[in-house]
């Protein structure tokens, strides 16, 4: 199970045990009805993030938030946010938009970023989104609105290709990312069910 809620399938998690069905999962949180849980610890980085991008704003100026609530990752990285803001009082936020649509997750993030940008254009310093999908929407709004490269700092979280080359890029404002090693993560997963499944290892 990969990017679920695994203590909202207690009793579904707990017959599978019963029959002898291991059970794992992936950024899921851990139970005890599953064999293993292959994770990274999002609330460290939440800091990384949140750390580097005031740092690169010298601990000064303005930002716009973009959240998702609807994942423990990504709610985690918002709080520790939260805590490190909560320390730095020069920076300020200026306006924050919590993804509410996980369907239409780009046409929300682009509505409710595009009035954020435009309220405050001019006034913004740098901007966090919670996962690097919707840093590619915000940054393709800051270009269309005028920002340059180094007039605002945006980052994201995830990795990945496209982030990486939007890093590169002169023209895009995203300046960093945390790389989640999903690939890696993966290749773990699948060695452990091979071990349980089909060697039938002992846990």
């Amino acid at each position: 199970m990969a990017m679920g809620k695994m203590q909202e399938l207690d009793a579904q998690l707990a017959q599978a045990k019963a029959k002898g069905i291991p059970v794992v999962s992936v950024m899921s949180n851990a139970s005890a009805h599953a064999a293993f849980d292959v994770n990274v610890d999002e609330f460290v980085v939440g800091a990384k993030i949140a750390t580097y991008l005031l740092s690169r704003m010298n601990y000064q100026g303005n930002i716009l938030t973009q959240r998702y609530e609807g994942h423990g990752g990504t709610r985690a990285r918002g709080k520790v946010l939260d805590v490190v803001l909560g320390e730095n009082t020069g920076v300020k936020v200026l306006g924050s938009y919590t993804m509410a649509r996980p369907q239409s997750w780009r046409e929300d993030v682009k509505a409710g970023m595009e009035a954020l940008i435009l309220k405050n254009k001019g006034q913004i310093n740098a901007v966090w989104a919670s996962f690097d999908g919707q840093a590619f929407i915000i940054d393709d709004l800051l270009k269309a609105s005028g920002a340059k490269k180094g007039q605002v700092l945006l980052t994201g979280v995830d990795g990945g290709q496209e982030t990486f080359t939007r890093i590169r890029d002169k023209d895009s404002l995203l300046v960093a990312t945390v790389a989640i090693p999903f690939e890696k993560m993966g290749e773990a997963t699948v060695d452990g069910i091979d071990k349980l499944a089909v060697k039938k290892l002992a846990k």
